[in-house]
């Protein structure tokens, strides 16, 4: 099964130009002990969790340091936030790189998302079973914007720069 998955997700991103070549990921996922009663003043305030993971790939190191992204329901923006260890959006960037960003998820303690370097190269995080039992995550260099946003939303038709499509608001290099 993840040989089927590594095959069409080859064939995939082959399409845009460049053969797929990603590395297997095996840091330890973080774990967490979120405190779902959580006062009014620390709602107003959003999160302060953060989570750190470090690994290495492509000959060099990832010291991602996050910190969660509350998603405040609009409808009660003052009184309530939603919390969940499950599929919460994390900012944050790489440690020493101040130019860098980081954005995800993190499920069951892994990360998946894309780090930006503060040297201009973008890699994407996913998560992947490995039926070896070596790894649960690959990563890989994506060489344009516009590999990203295919790779992230695939079945989507996005109207790109010189399209005639007013208002479209993408701009993608």
């Amino acid at each position: 099964m993840s040989f089927c998955f590594v095959a069409i997700l080859f064939l995939t991103v082959s399409q845009y130009g460049s053969a797929f070549e990603f590395q297997v990921l095996d840091y330890t996922p973080v774990e967490f002990s979120f405190n779902q009663d959580i006062d009014e003043e620390v709602l107003t305030k959003c999160c302060t969790e953060t989570a750190n993971f470090n690994f290495r790939a492509y000959g060099r190191d990832f010291p991602l340091r996050l910190q969660r992204s509350c998603q405040i329901k609009e409808e009660f923006a003052e009184e309530t936030a939603q919390f969940s260890d499950e599929g919460t959006a994390w900012q944050g960037k790489l440690e020493d790189q101040p130019n860098s960003t980081v954005d995800g998820e993190i499920i069951n303690g892994l990360f998946e998302g894309i780090i930006l370097t503060g040297d201009g190269e973008k890699f994407m995080i996913e998560r992947e079973f490995q039926s070896d039992g070596k790894g649960h995550s690959i990563i890989y260099k994506v060489s344009s914007r516009k590999q990203v946003i295919k790779t992230l939303f695939p079945d989507e038709t996005l109207n790109v720069e010189g399209s005639g499509t007013e208002g479209s608001g993408l701009e993608i290099s």
